[in-house]
């Protein structure tokens, strides 16, 4: 499953490089027209694919997974001694 962290981490990023759009929107427009604000958009998109594609999340639920199943063996395993 793509994306990285939680749903609070995941929609504080979004803010974050929204708020951020405004002004860098505003500069990118008054440096260099619609040629610097479409430089600027890509950019804010580029960095979001980057950060929900990055692999953190997913380590992160591989090691509950694992956890898991190491727990359910354990069960399995002190039931089997009785």
């Amino acid at each position: 499953m793509p994306g990285s962290g939680t749903f609070g981490e995941r929609f504080g990023f979004a803010i974050v490089t929204l708020v951020l759009a405004v002004p860098l929107s505003a500069i990118g427009a008054a440096q260099a027209r619609l040629s610097g604000l479409v430089v600027v958009w890509a950019g804010i998109v580029a960095v979001n694919l980057i950060h929900a594609r990055s692999p953190r999340g997913r380590a992160k639920g591989r090691g509950r997974r694992l956890n898991e199943a190491v727990n359910r063996g354990r069960r399995h395993f002190s039931l089997a001694g009785v």
